[in-house]
């Protein structure tokens, strides 16, 4: 998947893993890892209390 943004092309893709570059093949480890992490830290809207505001007039 490519995009062009601005004149400047942007692809999302991972590199093609052989022998000589599989150093470089961690990219989807860490994205899935970060993702995983997101999601255990994800705040729930619904489970945040109901803010108590007193008016004074």
């Amino acid at each position: 998947m490519s995009l062009d943004y601005f004149g400047k092309k942007y692809q999302i893709t991972d590199p093609v893993v052989t022998p000589k570059n599989i150093d470089k093949a961690y990219f989807r480890d860490v994205f899935t890892l970060i993702t995983h992490l997101f999601s255990q830290v994800l705040l729930d809207p619904s489970k945040i209390p109901v803010q108590q505001t007193i008016r004074v007039n």
